[in-house]
């Protein structure tokens, strides 16, 4: 079964109901505030139930967020209960970024289950600010239409093909960026 890309967390102050939260709407770009962590400091989301199983080890999780210059590691950690989860740890960049990390690149302690996800922690090192603007599950190894590249090329002189034979017509395709 695939996952299909989702949003998990969103940090946002009207549907989410993190520990000791601080809200940031200067740094968001997701919603209209984002969570301010402090450089030693972390917050949980709790009572939530997850079932991360559908994605598989070639799927990755996106994270969004800000950091000031002096956070040194962010780290994300899906828990079944306080002594099994799954963690991911990484030097923080400055500024806004999009971090992504395989599923498989988690460790886990304990034996925390996937299926079973009952919280979410985010904390940084250091002594600044992180701000969090959200977590997404990128459904990497299964096709989606809504990401397939069509092209159409009506040729001047039509082409005729008959039906025992294959054909395969090549153009050049431009893109701008």
């Amino acid at each position: 079964t695939s996952g299909g890309s989702t949003i998990i967390v969103g940090f946002d102050s009207d549907t989410e109901d993190w520990s000791t939260p601080v809200w940031n709407t200067a740094l968001a770009r997701i919603g209209e505030d984002a969570l301010q962590v402090a450089g030693g400091a972390s917050s949980t989301l709790t009572d939530i139930a997850l079932d991360l199983s559908v994605f598989s080890d070639a799927d990755f999780m996106s994270l969004a967020y800000n950091a000031d210059a002096a956070i040194g590691n962010i780290v994300i950690r899906f828990s079944t209960d306080d002594t099994n989860y799954y963690e991911y740890s990484f030097a923080a960049a400055t500024g806004y970024e999009i971090k992504s990390m395989g599923k498989s690149a988690f460790t886990a302690t304990g034996t925390p289950d996937w299926a079973g996800i009952a919280s979410i922690t985010v904390s940084a090192t250091g002594t600044g600010n992180a701000v969090f603007d959200g977590i997404r599950a990128e459904d990497a190894d299964t096709i989606s239409t809504d990401y397939a590249l069509v092209a159409r090329s009506v040729l001047p002189v039509p082409k005729a093909k008959s039906a025992d034979t294959e054909m395969d017509i090549e153009y050049a395709l431009e893109i701008t960026i």
